[in-house]
């Protein structure tokens, strides 16, 4: 093989690389260890901190979830005593009007038997007026 001045013989530069390989990973082995450690100990910390947050989220979801519920609850309860007190009122225009209805049939009947009673009279009248006069 033919070698210009100056140039490494590729065999020198071989075992260079090599020898130099052994030795770098020999002084890069505390540094990989420590930043392996460290790789090790954030991802530990976020996955810590993913359950503390899921955790939290799950729990903000029960809470709403309930806040919700007791909501719509509320709101079924108001529903409810709306109707029964539109059921209510209801039934008190209902009672009413079977009240003024009554009343007005009371007066009808007490003014159909006045119209009877004085007819009746009327008729006694005339009837003993023509009697005497045919008498």
């Amino acid at each position: 093989e033919v070698t210009f001045p100056g140039e490494i013989p590729a065999d020198v530069l071989a075992a260079f690389d090599e020898q130099a390989k052994a030795k770098m990973d020999e002084g890069m082995a505390p540094h990989l260890q420590k930043h392996e450690t460290e790789l090790n100990k954030k991802e530990a910390e976020d996955k810590k901190e993913r359950d503390r947050t899921d955790k939290e989220i799950e729990l903000k979801t029960k809470e709403t979830k309930k806040a919700q519920e007791t909501e719509q609850e509320k709101a079924q309860e108001e529903v409810g005593q709306q109707r029964k007190e539109w059921q209510t009122e209801n039934q008190k225009i209902r009672d009413q009007y079977d009240e003024d209805i009554k009343k007005e049939r009371v007066k009808a009947d007490d003014d159909i038997t006045k119209k009877i009673d004085d007819t009746d009279k009327k008729v006694e009248d005339e009837l003993g007026k023509a009697e005497k006069q045919a008498a």
